[in-house]
């Protein structure tokens, strides 16, 4: 890979029709035409079918079913998809998850009740995202109630000790902000006609790097108090 300048004279002439692209800051293309999400998210797709035995394996070691329920006195499961986007792939991946916590509270509770599990799932993303598209290509068959949730996963969504599960998958790239550095005029990781970074300064990838570091502490430290203890 190598560095890609971009010159005033090649960007006078876009490469695709801007007006094919709603202007929608942070998030992706809405709608189902040609250019958007829904139909260009066959490698996102492909990360949740990799993950998929991994995310079972970890639910099957932390959740407790039993001593949720116990705890909770309640039958309801409340799971949220941050940075749900506008399916279909979070519709996937809450299907795994509840098949897998079905299966779980079949091995640890079924056999001392007869109280089927019900479950919330909650749609998280920004207030921009296309939220029409994402219910309106609602599975007809899920087996959960259905909400959707705008804002920002970086700060705290949902009250404390009120979730079980939190999913998020190809979510993290997306920075709460541009880096300080890389608008700051004087600095060397000063973003000048440069589109793309591969072998960029390593003041570009440590100003990433940090925005990064700050953005994860936030999302980790909202989850924490809004998982249940």
């Amino acid at each position: 890979m190598a560095t890609t300048l971009v010159s005033d004279k090649i960007s006078q002439k876009p490469l695709v029709d801007s007006k094919a692209f709603p202007e929608l800051p942070g998030t992706v293309v809405g709608g189902d035409g040609t250019y958007s999400y829904y139909n260009n998210s066959f490698y996102t797709r492909s990360a949740i079918n990799v993950s998929k035995k991994e995310v079972d394996d970890a639910i099957t070691r932390k959740l407790d079913v039993k001593a949720l329920l116990s705890s909770t006195f309640s039958n309801t499961i409340r799971i949220a998809d941050c940075g749900c986007a506008i399916g279909p792939n979070t519709f996937y991946a809450m299907k795994d998850l509840i098949e897998t916590i079905n299966h779980i509270y079949q091995s640890q509770c079924l056999s001392t009740s007869q109280t089927l599990l019900e479950f919330q799932v909650f749609f998280v993303d920004q207030p921009s995202n296309d939220y029409n598209t994402l219910f309106t290509s609602l599975p007809q068959d899920i087996k959960y109630f259905a909400a959707g949730v705008p804002g920002s996963f970086h700060q705290q969504m949902f009250p404390e000790s009120f979730l079980h599960v939190v999913h998020s998958s190809y979510a993290f790239h997306w920075l709460s902000k541009v880096p300080d550095e890389l608008v700051d005029k004087n600095s060397l990781a000063y973003n000048k006609g440069r589109i793309l970074y591969p072998f960029g300064p390593v003041e570009v990838v440590n100003a990433y790097a940090g925005q990064f570091a700050k953005d994860l502490d936030k999302f980790l430290s909202a989850r924490a108090k809004e998982m249940v203890k």
